[in-house]
């Protein structure tokens, strides 16, 4: 068997196995079927797509192309959350061919299979692979786009220029951030041709003009589809502008910790409040604007805070964005195993940037110059808008790379100064990427939020009992959470506990005043409360307990103390029950008056009720 073939099964078993394992753990703990947050959001897009057809602004909100391939799957084997994380998975093992191919060209077999097998061990990477997120497309087109450039300024054929275009376009429509390093690249190629023993500009032009074909092949009938059912192209997403303000303003680095619920739909209403108009592509001008405000009028605090979104890139500990991979540790043993921190060390991107940036340097003849310049690309897109964990995973198949020509650079240098010189640079990029923190998205806590998220699904489903305790559990982790308080009580209001939801709506109205679905939650629980007392209370006088049917009637009245019938019903027992310990004629009579104005005329029963307190006030 040759070399090749042995390593890419070596690579390809190791890539299904990892994910394998990690699915068959993780699939027994409680957010599998979850999807959460922008995974719930893509979810419910597909879900409607799928099944209903439904395609509209909201898929162009962020970068289209996951929901609509989450839609494809969705529609072939129907709506399974396992099943798109087990697509996810074989993403992944793509990815980390893919990964394998582009090593073994640029450092032989045996660095292909050492980038191949990091790439298909990262932890990191798996976890986002099956997440219901477009991290592992992402990962995907960035490193096939590496390759393709590499071959087109090798031998520009029309085959791999029209791949490299379809490639760019689905990029593009998976995550706008891969534009400009494909620009980028291209420029990179065009130069390599036109500088060559028999090149010309003319000879870069064409494989050129057939990448933009490619492109357009994919980007043109995409366009006019949107256009004509949204009114919009959706080629540049309306979240990008609100992303960019978040991390570009003169409150960062705290609006990173903008959360999704009440503080989120208060940040996307203020463009709403200010223009008047509620359009995601009017919001998303109202966001630049103030962004373009702030670099200009403050350029100190922008730089500064470019400074410090790159400590956030080189973090050895992955940052969490809406998800936080370290929550999920305790599920699967195979990726508490592949992914920890010790202390502010965070493994493995603690070792694989340093190595990876290191590898740039000390093998760039090997590595060529487009993978540095398309990693730097990105990067930078990142930096210019903020970094997490899931948008700086893509990097990491390249980095796997990098680091291995590192590894293999320091093994074959005869100069022990060489060595020694390439050593000292890893270990002061690990103490860079480790001593910096905490940083401002780790002083957040999800999870919180994790278990608010599977409630909410839960309760869409109708699991009410299940979701009661996924809230109880979020407000135990965080009990200012408005949103978790609001929808506890909601959950125990649809299995009839009312009494029991009313203090969760008073907790939630009294974290946010201005949240508005606690007040008429509230109302309607004590209303129901109230109700299922006095029809306690009913069946109880009917059984002349009145004992108890007194204390059930208080209950109501406590609930809804001006209610005419609960109060003139507790007048009557009060006035004329057997059980003589019980009466009560002064507050019989005060409740009857109190029915009586409350009623607003003069019932025949309630004047009764008025005569027997009368009388009963009048016999003490």
């Amino acid at each position: 068997m040759q070399t090749s073939h042995r390593h890419a099964i070596i690579v390809i078993s190791v890539a299904v196995l990892a994910r394998a394992i990690y699915l068959w753990q993780s699939s027994t703990g409680p957010f599998f079927a979850e999807p959460l947050v922008d995974a719930r959001t893509y979810h419910d897009l597909a879900h409607a797509l799928a099944e209903n057809g439904t395609f509209d602004d909201h898929f162009l909100w962020q970068a289209p192309f996951f929901p609509l391939a989450l839609a494809g799957l969705y529609k072939v084997v129907g709506v399974s959350v396992a099943a798109a994380r087990v697509a996810g998975a074989g993403i992944g093992v793509l990815t980390v061919m893919a990964t394998w191919q582009l090593g073994r060209r640029l450092l032989g077999p045996r660095g292909g299979l050492a980038a191949g097998l990091a790439t298909a061990l990262n932890g990191v990477l798996i976890f986002f692979e099956t997440e219901l997120l477009a991290t592992g497309l992402t990962t995907l087109w960035l490193v096939t786009m590496v390759a393709l450039l590499i071959e087109l300024a090798a031998r520009p054929r029309t085959g791999v220029a029209v791949a490299l275009g379809l490639v760019g376009a689905l990029a593009l429509l998976t995550r706008t951030l891969l534009l400009p390093p494909l620009l980028v690249g291209l420029v990179w190629v065009a130069w390599r041709l036109a500088r060559g023993d028999d090149g010309s500009w003319r000879r870069a032009l064409r494989p050129l003009v057939l990448v933009a074909g490619g492109f357009l092949f994919v980007v043109g009938p995409f366009a006019m589809v949107a256009q004509r059912h949204t009114g919009h192209v959706g080629l540049v997403p309306p979240s990008g502008a609100i992303n960019l303000y978040l991390g570009n303003n003169p409150d960062f680095p705290a609006t990173l910790g903008i959360r999704p619920g009440l503080p989120w739909e208060a940040l996307v209403a203020a463009p709403v409040a200010h223009t008047g108009v509620n359009d995601p592509w009017v919001s998303a001008g109202w966001y630049r604007d103030r962004v373009r405000r702030f670099v200009t009028d403050s350029p100190g605090a922008w730089l500064g805070g470019l400074g410090r979104k790159v400590l956030h890139l080189t973090s050895s500990r992955e940052l969490p964005r809406n998800v936080d991979l370290y929550l999920h540790r305790p599920w699967s043993s195979w990726l508490s195993g592949s992914v920890w921190t010790w202390g502010r060390f965070g493994f493995p991107a603690g070792l694989l940037l340093p190595l990876g940036v290191v590898g740039l340097v000390v093998s760039r003849r090997r590595l060529t110059s487009v993978l540095p310049l398309v990693m730097g690309v990105y990067a930078v897109g990142l930096v210019l808008v903020f970094t997490a964990a899931r948008y700086r995973a893509p990097l990491l198949p390249l980095l796997a790379i990098a680091a291995v020509g590192a590894v293999m650079a320091v093994m074959a240098e005869p100069s022990r100064r060489r060595r020694i010189v390439t050593v000292a640079g890893v270990l002061a990029l690990i103490l860079m990427g480790t001593v910096p923190g905490p940083l401002a998205q780790e002083s957040i806590d999800l999870e919180a939020e994790l278990w608010h998220g599977v409630g909410f699904n839960q309760l869409r489903r109708g699991e009410t009992r299940a979701a009661t305790e996924s809230f109880r559990r979020a407000v135990a982790s965080r009990d200012d959470y408005p949103e978790a308080w609001n929808r506890l009580g909601v959950s125990l209001a649809r299995q009839d506990s009312f009494a029991a939801s009313i203090p969760c709506f008073e907790r939630a109205l009294a974290l946010a005043p201005d949240y508005p679905d606690p007040p008429g939650n509230l109302d309607l629980a004590r209303t129901r409360a109230a109700q299922q007392s006095f029809e306690r209370a009913r069946r109880l006088e009917g059984e002349e307990r009145d004992h108890e049917a007194v204390v059930a009637l208080r209950e109501a009245l406590a609930f809804t103390p001006e209610w005419p019938e609960a109060q003139s019903r507790l007048a009557w027992i009060l006035a004329t029950t057997s059980q003589m310990d019980l009466r009560d004629g002064a507050e019989a009579l005060a409740l009857a008056r109190a029915a009586l104005a409350g009623h607003g005329e003069d019932h025949p029963w309630l004047l009764e009720v008025l005569a027997a307190a009368e009388k009963q006030a009048a016999a003490e």
